[in-house]
């Protein structure tokens, strides 16, 4: 189902040999073609009490620009993520996205800034930033917003809390693609950092990606292996019990 090519920018370790320097990993970024107009990014975020984390993101390519989905973990991330766009795609990039309120999500925003792009967020996200000036995303919405380019058509949606109260999911109807984020669990995945979590209505809100993009085909976590709509009943499973 995936591509199996890879792009490599930077200072880049395949996600089973990332075993450098803190220097190394901090700055380390992976690309990966999911679909015609997709593909994945994954960087690193040093934590208190999982150490290093990788972390999912999504770019999304179309006619005229670019839109992604969640900022690399850290600034240098985000640079090379910007440069990789320059080189192989070569158009504007229309947009950051941040999925929720978490250091995952928006920890390169000011390179964002520095370059003039427009960041995006749920009006919840931006509500929980309020204290945080530097982070607050340049535009806020409500629970449901489109991005049309040309034929391609990029449906962004909150259907509830769960990991944070303010999780959104992404879904590029053409490619039949879900960038879940941290709402979406990896297989096998545990229920991971709850400090800011829904347990209780977790399962239903995922219910309702369920039912809301029943055609979809490749589902992104905000954690881990990319996967299919399996990712939907295990985290529904995983926090039902």
């Amino acid at each position: 189902m995936l591509s199996s090519w890879y792009y490599y920018i930077g200072f880049i370790f395949a996600l089973s040999a990332c075993t450098g320097s803190n220097h190394e990993r901090a700055e380390s970024l992976e690309v990966i073609p999911l679909s015609e107009h997709c593909y994945q990014h994954i960087s690193y975020l040093e934590t208190k009490s999982y150490g290093w984390v990788a972390c999912n993101g999504m770019l999304v390519t179309a006619e005229d620009s670019v839109l992604i989905f969640d900022t690399p973990a850290n600034p240098a991330a985000t640079s090379a993520l910007l440069q990789w766009v320059k080189s192989n795609i070569n158009l504007p990039i229309a947009g950051v996205l941040f999925t929720h309120f978490h250091e995952d999500c928006l920890g390169g925003k000011s390179v964002f800034d520095e370059a003039g792009i427009r960041s995006y967020a749920n009006q919840r996200t931006c509500t929980l930033l309020k204290n945080e000036q530097d982070k607050i995303p340049s535009i806020c919405f409500g629970d449901h917003r489109q991005w049309v380019f040309g034929k391609d058509t990029i449906d962004v949606r909150y259907l509830g809390a769960g990991h944070t109260e303010d999780n959104i999911v992404g879904y590029h109807k053409t490619d039949n693609v879900l960038f879940g984020g941290c709402l979406i669990k990896a297989k096998g995945a545990s229920k991971g950092n709850l400090s800011d979590a829904r347990p209780e209505e977790w399962s239903n809100t995922v219910s309702k990606v369920a039912n809301t993009y029943p055609n979809c085909s490749i589902v992104v976590p905000g954690h881990g292996l990319v996967g299919d709509t399996t990712l939907f009943s295990y985290t529904i499973t995983l926090f039902k019990t």
